[in-house]
C-alpha cells in the first residue's frame, strides 16, 4: 500500500479566490476605523455582517431568523466551549450526547471541564435515552455526509436539546436544514470550512436564551475579520466553491484509490471521502492496521485537501 495523501483531520482549502479577496481588503482597509471605538462605537459592527450570512445561507438552513440571539464568535470553536460549559454547570446534570466519531472538540473540552460525553452509535433507537443535550455536525464530521432533517427532529420530538454546528454549511450540494424546531436551542456556523479562513476565527452563534458569557464578544472581535468574511459572502455568497471544485474531488478520490487500492466514496462535503461501514468486510487485517487512523464510528473518513492543494 503507498503513503497515503490524505489527512485525518479536517483542514479546509484555502482557495485561490478568497486569497485575491483578502488581498484586497487588508490593502484597502483602513486602520481609521478603529479609531471609532468610542464614537460612534463598534459595537454593532458584527451586525451587518450576521445578517449577510443568514440572507446568503437562506438556500441551506431555514429557521435561522427565529434565533433572539446572535452573537459573533472566534469560530465555532468558542461556541461549542461555552455552550457546553453551559451544558456541564447549568444543565441539572442532563447527559451531553454526541454521536460516535464525531467531531472530537465536544469530548475534549468537556474531559477538561470536569464533565462527561456520552457516544452514541447514529444508528440505534434513541427513545430509551434519558433527555439530555446533543451536540450534532451537520453535514456530519463523522464521514462527511448529510444527516437528514427527521433524525435530528425525532430527537427534539422526544425532548432532547440539540446543538447544531453547521460549519459545513456550504460545502455540499444545495439541501436545506430545517432549524425552526424549538428543541434545537443553538445553532453554530463558520466561515473556516466554507472559505478555508480557519485562521481568521470568524463564526457565528445563534441561540434561544441569552448566553451571557458571550455578551462581551460585542466588545472583544476582530474587525479585520469581520470586514474580510462580509466582503467575501458579497463576492460568493454560500455553494460558490462546491458548484466550481465539485470535479476536484473526483480527481482527488482517483488519486486516493489508487494509493490505498481500494475504492473509497465521495462524501457530500466537498473536501472529504469516506469508505461506509458496510463496505469494510473486504479490508484485510493489514488494511484495517494501516487505515486505523482514519477509521470513525466504524466508517473511515479520509480529508482530501493534500490533494486539492496539487491539482489547483
Amino acid at each position: 500500500m503507498k503513503n497515503i495523501k490524505a489527512i485525518n483531520s479536517v483542514y479546509a482549502y484555502y482557495y485561490p479566490e478568497v486569497r485575491k479577496i483578502v488581498e484586497k481588503v487588508i490593502k484597502k482597509f483602513s486602520q481609521d476605523i478603529l479609531l471609532k471605538s468610542i464614537f460612534p462605537g463598534l459595537d454593532d459592527y458584527h451586525l451587518p455582517f450576521i445578517e449577510k450570512f443568514i440572507n446568503c445561507s437562506s438556500k441551506y438552513q431555514t429557521g435561522l431568523n427565529g434565533f433572539e440571539n446572535k452573537y459573533f464568535i472566534n469560530g465555532s470553536s468558542e461556541g461549542i466551549f461555552h455552550l457546553l460549559v453551559d451544558a456541564v454547570f447549568h444543565n441539572q446534570g442532563k447527559p451531553i450526547y454526541v454521536f460516535r466519531g464525531e467531531y472530537e472538540g465536544y469530548k475534549e473540552y468537556v474531559k477538561n471541564i470536569g464533565g462527561t460525553v456520552t457516544e452514541i452509535d447514529i444508528n440505534s433507537n434513541p427513545e430509551d435515552l434519558p433527555l439530555g443535550r446533543w451536540f450534532i455536525s451537520n453535514p456530519s464530521a463523522i464521514d462527511g455526509n448529510i444527516i437528514k432533517n427527521q433524525k435530528i427532529k425525532n430527537l427534539c420530538n422526544l425532548g432532547h436539546e440539540v446543538v447544531l454546528d453547521i460549519s459545513y454549511i456550504g460545502t455540499t450540494r444545495q439541501f436545506r436544514m430545517d432549524l425552526s424546531h424549538p428543541n434545537i436551542i443553538a445553532v453554530l456556523a463558520s466561515m473556516s470550512k466554507p472559505f478555508g479562513l480557519f485562521y481568521y476565527r470568524i463564526g457565528i452563534a445563534f441561540t434561544r436564551k441569552p448566553m451571557m458569557t458571550l455578551y462581551p464578544n460585542k466588545w472583544f472581535k476582530n474587525i479585520l475579520s469581520i470586514t474580510i468574511g462580509e466582503a467575501l459572502l458579497d463576492k460568493f455568497g454560500t455553494g460558490y466553491f462546491y458548484g466550481k471544485y465539485s470535479s476536484l474531488q473526483e480527481k482527488a478520490i482517483e488519486l486516493l484509490n489508487k494509493e490505498i487500492g481500494i475504492k473509497v466514496f465521495p462524501s457530500d462535503i466537498l473536501l472529504l471521502a469516506h469508505l461506509p461501514k458496510e463496505k469494510t468486510d473486504r479490508l484485510t487485517v493489514k488494511q484495517k492496521e494501516y487505515l486505523e487512523k482514519y477509521l470513525r464510528g466504524g466508517n473511515y473518513r479520509f480529508c482530501l485537501t493534500p490533494y486539492f492543494l496539487d491539482l489547483c
